[in-house]
């Protein structure tokens, strides 16, 4: 070897070639150590800048400064000059940084106080798992992990305001802090280790209920306390299930008795939950309208309304391609080339968690379009967000504040999307007081995909009967547990937050990756994502596609897991994020576990789909859940809904200039003031105003797609534009012109008004950028607060139906009316939250009845679009 070469070797194998020598004679050596990185004295602290503004704002506390610190412990056997390398030469920009190890961070200036935030035991820390993955990649045999954690020194406040701070700066659902005095930190508090380890001795096992011989009572008891959602008809009907004579018979033969295990029990709550099975849409409706007289039996809004005029006009346009079956719907937008959407709700969770609920929202819907068909590459990504006024100030005591629920749901957004490589390119935002019981948070996505992949159509995909179950990205963890079955509850101090969980957009990019090679090179026969309800419901729909009912055998001890100690009924329902589902011939294993190496991902093979009939799930060779595929899938009861229609008794009020007749709540007075201060006025309204405080913060030119309307208009694009047009495959000028359309507001009025104005709305916003009506597809988004009447918790229960049922009317009016079919949506029921007044007492708070309109025209050449704002001649 020459000494050119062996300088090669040494420059690129160092680390390991330290951390070997280190260890042969026995150097200091420490089993965890500290990495802390800050701003240099002369530099400016961009984040300490940041959270003295959120400080300012969140609680009316002025700091007289903030710095801000980093810490990574890593908990990896590593010797400690090994870590002084890595630290300096990987984790600080010694331009603007300094850093110290196994040390306290002594930034300039004087403080109080400090507090340290990092995540609770089995949360999902992004930052710490690409601190270990920096450092697996220079030392090969390094085991263990890393967390990471961040300080905060304040100057200027009390030891009751530290304490408010702290709240601020973290979320108890899924952080813990401490707060040091300055004094402490700098002693040596500051440098110990954040170690947030899970530490479990459980053994896991499967629990058995006698549901047979429980009372009414006990089955509700049991549904409430497992947080199952299921009603006493749905705990009745498994009751019903198990005393069949043949259920009996064929339980005992795979060594099951008619006890229900609580994995069965869990995989029927998630899969018969609203949030999946979507009960209140495909529930026998008894319409009244009390102004006409007319009753109307209406059997499922969804097949009556959505599907019926969708499959009418799909049926006359032969460029919708796949409408309400996938993942999301799919057009041909070019020659050659389709075009995937589906837009997501995530509304419990970023109730509790804002920033995990959004991030997770965002890259979850990623995985919708990418899973559609054969596989589809994610182009762009959409928001709505419907929360409380940021400045609220009424008599409800929300959780979190609207303003810091807002700033934390774009902040996961921003992340989700910017660190994902994917342009964020439309959204938008809606105040309104209804929503300080439950957020809305609405995320869309579209990928791209060849109408032909190996000879077959790219929307195509089938399991065939001894493909292997294949899952590929993250690992299963506690959190995201029982997500589907509490999204289907209004929000209330009793909901867990074991259903958060945090998004990984690292980990889905290199999934994404991965699977587009992997389709490329025919790998694989059926894709689809692990969402609501994890392997349960994604191996529950895969298992489906093999014929004679389907069936799979699931073998849930071979999944990968985070950390030890999960119960197998965990490890069915987790939602932990990242996660796609594959079904793969035998004979392409081989190939795939290379192409999984190549991208760095994990792959399991986790079981075999087949033709049993069955969802068979084993741990360690013992069958312990074995229901009918048909059961599963079709035997949730079918609600019956009363709807009521009486329209509310509304004054349209008068507008009076320099009005001096005395108090008279239907008139609206202005005193001295000129039109020109009216429009100000109006245009000042938080929901009028430009939101161009929010899509600044994403990045919405990634991926160069952007041609033609832009997402900013006006003389100094300062206002988001209302529709956007891009060109995702570079070498053609095809392209898709995007809008989106809300207004709660009108659901004051009449739904079906609502509903015809935002539809009419995303319709005009595609025309007057160069679309054609001709060319646009619909995707639809519910949300809507409880239908189901109670005298006492929801008296207007019957009122909330009929919106609802109007709305949807409203909406086949519109799809046949402008032959713009629906091809793909979501419903999001239980829009209630119950919250705590100024005096104590809890009220229960209802979100507006909603449709978010997204449309998407496709368009021969989108450099012929043009930007909505006005223009000189």
């Amino acid at each position: 070897m020459n000494n050119n070469l062996l300088y090669l070797w040494l420059r690129n194998n160092i680390y390991k070639f330290l951390f070997v020598i280190f260890s042969m004679v026995f150097v200091e050596f420490n089993s965890i150590s500290t990495i802390q990185i800050g701003v240099k004295p002369n530099q400016l602290d961009a984040l300490g800048v940041e959270t003295k503004k959120t400080i300012e704002q969140m609680l009316d506390i002025s700091p007289e400064d903030v710095s801000v610190i980093d810490k990574f412990t890593l908990d990896l056997g590593i010797p400690i000059e090994v870590v002084e390398d890595l630290a300096n030469a990987r984790f600080v920009d010694s331009v603007v940084s300094d850093v110290v190890v196994n040390d306290t961070f002594i930034p300039g200036g004087e403080y109080d106080w400090a507090i340290e935030v990092g995540f609770k035991p089995g949360v999902k820390d992004n930052t710490g798992d690409a601190v270990f993955e920096t450092v697996k990649t220079h030392l090969d045999d390094v085991d263990g992990n890393a967390y990471a954690s961040r300080t905060y020194l304040l100057s200027g406040v009390s030891e009751q305001q530290v304490n408010r701070i702290a709240g601020v700066l973290s979320n108890d659902q899924v952080q813990q802090f401490r707060i040091m005095s300055y004094s402490d930190y700098t002693d040596g508090s500051g440098a110990e280790p954040w170690l947030p380890k899970v530490e479990s001795n459980h053994k896991p096992v499967v629990e058995y209920f006698d549901i047979i011989n429980m009372s009414d009572s006990e089955l509700v008891e049991l549904s409430s306390k497992r947080s199952l959602a299921l009603n006493l008809i749905e705990m009745q009907e498994l009751q019903n299930y198990l005393l069949k004579p043949d259920v009996i018979a064929v339980r005992k033969l795979v060594g099951l008795s008619e006890q229900i295990s609580d994995v069965e029990l869990e995989k029927q709550a998630q899969g018969w939950s609203e949030h999946c099975k979507h009960k209140n849409f495909n529930s026998i409706f008894t319409y009244r309208d009390t102004t006409t007289g007319q009753v109307e039996i209406i059997n499922s809004l969804f097949d009556t309304y959505i599907r019926a005029p969708t499959k009418k006009i799909e049926s006359e346009k032969d460029w919708i391609v796949s409408t309400l079956s996938d993942n999301a719907g799919v057009i041909e937008f070019a020659p050659g080339w389709y075009f995937a959407y589906k837009v997501e709700t995530h509304n419990s969770p970023s109730n509790v968690e804002p920033y995990g609920g959004s991030i997770t929202g965002i890259v979850g819907v990623f995985r919708d379009p990418m899973g559609t068909g054969q596989g589809g590459k994610v182009c762009m990504g959409t928001y709505q967000f419907s929360t409380g006024f940021p400045d609220y100030a009424g008599e409800y005591m929300p959780g979190i504040p609207p303003m810091q629920l807002l700033s934390e749901v774009i902040r996961g957004v921003k992340d989700g999307g910017n660190k994902s490589g994917v342009p964020t390119m439309l959204g938008g935002a809606h105040f309104h007081e209804g929503h300080m019981g439950k957020c809305a948070i609405h995320v869309g996505s579209g990928s791209i995909m060849p109408a032909e992949i190996n000879g077959k159509d790219g929307a195509y995909k089938k399991a065939n009967i001894g493909d292997r179950i294949v899952m590929v990205g993250g690992l299963i963890g506690k959190d995201g547990i029982h997500g589907a079955t509490e999204s289907s509850l209004e929000h209330g101090n009793w909901i867990s937050a074991q259903h958060v969980q945090i998004g990984d957009p690292y980990t889905q990019k290199k999934v994404q990756d991965f699977i587009i090679e992997a389709r490329d090179l025919g790998l694989y026969n059926s894709i689809t994502d692990n969402g609501a309800g994890g392997l349960s419901s994604s191996v529950g729909e895969m298992a489906e596609e093999t014929g004679n009912n389907g069936g799979c055998v699931l073998n849930l001890d071979q999944a990968p897991l985070k950390y030890d100690g999960m119960d197998p009924w965990e490890v069915l329902v987790s939602e932990s994020q990242e996660r796609m589902n594959i079904a793969v011939s035998k004979e392409n294993m081989p190939k795939l576990e290379e192409l999984a190496r190549k991208h760095d991902v994990v792959m399991t093979d986790i079981g075999e789909f087949n033709d049993s009939g069955y969802f068979d799930v084993r741990w360690e060779d013992k069958t312990i859940a074995y229901i009918e595929m048909d059961f599963m899938n079709n035997g949730v009861p079918v609600m019956n809904l009363e709807a009521e229609w009486t329209p509310p008794k509304l004054i349209e009020p008068t507008i009076v200039f320099n009005y001096d007749g005395g108090i008279d709540e239907n008139i609206i007075s202005f005193g001295d003031i000129t039109h020109t201060d009216i429009l100000k006025m109006i245009l000042s309204d938080s929901n009028v105003a430009s939101k161009e405080y929010i899509q600044r913060q994403f990045d919405h030119e990634v991926q160069a797609s952007s041609v033609g309307s832009k997402h900013f208009v006006g003389k100094y694009s300062d206002v988001e534009g209302d529709a956007i047009s891009f060109a995702p495959v570079l070498e053609i000028n095809d392209g898709i012109i995007a809008s989106q359309a809300i207004n709660p507001e009108l659901s004051k009025i009449d739904t079906d008004d609502m509903t015809k104005y935002v539809i009419d709305e995303a319709i005009r916003k595609i025309i007057a950028v160069g679309g054609d009506v001709d060319d646009i597809v619909l995707c639809g988004n519910t949300c809507h607060p409880s239908l189901i009447y109670d005298e006492e918790n929801n008296p207007d229960g019957k009122y909330k139906a009929a919106q609802l049922v109007r709305s949807l009317k409203a909406l086949e009016e519109c799809c046949l009316g402008f032959g713009t079919a629906d091809i793909t949506g979501k419903d999001s029921m239980s829009m209630d939250g119950r919250l705590k007044n100024k005096d104590g007492d809890e009220i229960r708070v209802s979100a507006p009845p909603t449709f978010l309109v997204s449309g998407i025209g496709k368009i021969d050449d989108v450099s012929r679009c043009i930007t909505m704002d006005a223009k000189m001649s």
